[in-house]
């Protein structure tokens, strides 16, 4: 920690940006508990201080003006965009009263329970699925909520989603003295313009 109140958090758990699969290491710079800046971390074995824009961008994911901090409740008609702040209590309670409400009405089986990005989470939605009396619960990797559509979406994009290197498996990448740069590389089907 400096005398500015700043400090620097070497991250050692799955911390990449915001829905990705990557689990980059960053150093996260933070101020008066604020995160302020993200850095790629240069000794972590796998991007080696290097990120993407979507990691880069954490520090306007985290604290976006318009991102939700606490629960709100409707209190318009949908699309009026009139909204109140409730307690969590409350949500829960909204939650609750609403599932009871399709179970009574459509059965068990009606709903569905999935799982993004959050892997860690699945052991408790099949608990809460089988508490619940669904047998629904969608797994797959998670790719069916947002691999899939992410995949998808990079495809059309970019026409691909692998992204080259040629130097990437050297420990010191294009410094490591065994590196030379490849005299032919294919790229199948890869829109190399995007």
């Amino acid at each position: 920690m400096n005398d500015q109140g700043s400090h620097i958090v070497k991250t050692t758990t799955w911390s990449p940006g915001p829905g990705c699969h990557g689990g980059c290491g960053v150093l996260a710079h933070i101020k008066d508990g604020k995160l302020v800046k993200i850095e790629g971390d240069p000794d972590h074995p796998m991007n080696q201080g290097r990120l993407c824009a979507r990691a880069l961008a954490m520090t306007q994911y985290i604290d976006h003006p318009d991102r939700l901090r606490y629960p709100v409740k409707r209190t318009g008609k949908r699309g009026e965009n009139k909204w109140q702040r409730i307690t969590w209590a409350e949500a829960f309670d909204l939650i609750e009263k609403k599932m009871n409400k399709i179970r009574e009405e459509h059965g068990p089986e009606s709903m569905v329970f999935n799982v993004g990005t959050g892997r860690d989470i699945y052991a408790w939605i099949c608990m809460l699925a089988y508490a619940y009396g669904s047998p629904n619960v969608m797994f797959g990797l998670t790719g069916q909520a947002c691999y899939g559509p992410r995949l998808s979406a990079v495809i059309t994009v970019q026409g691909d989603f692998a992204v080259f290197d040629a130097a990437q498996w050297f420990p010191d990448r294009y410094k490591d003295p065994r590196y030379t740069p490849p005299e032919c590389m294919i790229i199948w089907g890869y829109n190399i313009h995007a």
